[in-house]
């Protein structure tokens, strides 16, 4: 088991915004756990919360939330 970052999005046009210039993880289902508005999320071996929320402002990249899961 591994401990992953999952990153949820309210529209799908985020996501494929994130998986088009982040090359640190990729898109997945989002898992049941996890709930999510347009039902994909981003998932990363990157735990660093800090790191994400400057990705993302940096980049100028939307996100709904952040979450640690146990895969």
């Amino acid at each position: 088991m591994n401990e992953v970052m999952i990153i949820t999005f309210s529209s799908l046009n985020d996501a494929l915004d994130v998986e088009a210039i982040c090359g640190q993880g990729r898109l997945i289902p989002t898992p049941s756990i996890v709930r999510a508005g347009c039902g994909m999320c981003f998932m990363s071996e990157i735990l660093d919360e800090a790191y994400w929320i400057d990705y993302f402002t940096k980049n100028h990249l939307k996100y709904e939330n952040m979450k640690k899961v146990i895969f």
